[in-house]
């Protein structure tokens, strides 16, 4: 149902994606070559993270994690900074850091997944993004999670923030992912 109200309740400027850059096409945060676990989501994890409060070794960002989360770092030298994990939904973020490729940032293709909505704007922006896109990512394969992100530019960075919402948690889960949204902050 808040797809739906996702898709309806708001004049989307794009309602499809169309020449999305490759995943492949941005340097991982520390500038080495772009790797495998930027594109593999199964990549080795990194350092375990749980609630509290979370803060990048090399970029200017942080984030406050509520009761109920755990995770990991992405791996060294990887476009990927944390994967979160809500134990009792299965809810799941992703928060990327990619180089800066332009004014604006956008939703990199996922396998298997169609970008159904996409919508640039202050009005659905994470604080710290300001002028954000925001878009909706609806699987092939109806087992599979639906992504909903937003993307935005800080400083000489594009960061995504996508959340994996299993089928039937997408209301319950963006009730619990708004106080991560709300946190993201630079230091």
């Amino acid at each position: 149902m808040l797809l739906l109200a996702l898709l309806v309740g708001c004049p989307p400027q794009q309602a499809f994606v169309e020449g999305t850059p490759e995943l492949v096409t941005s340097a991982p945060v520390q500038g080495n070559d772009a790797d495998a676990a930027a594109t593999d989501r199964d990549a080795q994890d990194g350092e375990p993270v749980e609630p509290g409060f979370w803060k990048h070794d090399s970029l200017p960002i942080a984030l406050g994690i509520p009761k109920g989360w755990d995770g990991h770092t992405g791996p060294h030298g990887s476009s990927l900074l944390l994967v979160l994990h809500h134990s009792e939904t299965d809810v799941g973020v992703e928060l990327w850091a990619f180089e800066r490729s332009g004014t604006k940032a956008s939703p990199r293709p996922r396998p298997g997944c169609e970008m159904l909505f996409s919508d640039q704007g202050s009005h659905r922006s994470v604080p710290l993004f300001g002028h954000a896109t925001t878009a909706t990512c609806v699987p092939a394969d109806v087992a599979e999670p639906t992504i909903q992100g937003w993307y935005g530019i800080v400083g000489d960075r594009e960061l995504h923030f996508e959340v994996m919402y299993p089928p039937g948690t997408m209301v319950v889960g963006r009730q619990l992912v708004q106080p991560l949204l709300q946190s993201l902050e630079t230091l």
